[in-house]
């Protein structure tokens, strides 16, 4: 029987993955501000202190979960990297909460 969807080997999508609600993209378009300003609140971390409390408020499909998201992730890379060269401590904060 023929395809009876039509697809006969047609790719619509480049990277379908990205459709997904939990992708986070290598680079957040637009958003520079908003995450050089999360970034400087969170930076304390880096160097075992604390980072300040931070409120993120918006209306749905804004984006707040992404970029905390995409925060979170670029901080956990520098601790590791950190971690990886640091000796006899940890700079692994004790928690971190989000839900956007």
């Amino acid at each position: 029987m023929k395809d009876i969807f039509g697809t006969d080997g047609i790719q619509i999508f480049k990277n379908r993955a990205s459709l997904s609600p939990r992708h986070l993209p290598d680079r957040l378009v637009g958003r520079e501000k908003q995450v050089k300003e999360l970034a400087s609140l969170m930076r304390p971390v880096l160097h075992q202190g604390e980072p300040a409390n931070v409120l993120i408020s918006g209306i749905k499909g804004t984006g707040k979960t992404t970029i905390v998201r995409f925060i979170l992730k670029q901080l956990s890379a520098n601790i590791e990297k950190k971690d990886s060269s640091t000796v006899g401590r940890s700079a692994r904060p004790a928690r971190s909460y989000s839900r956007c």
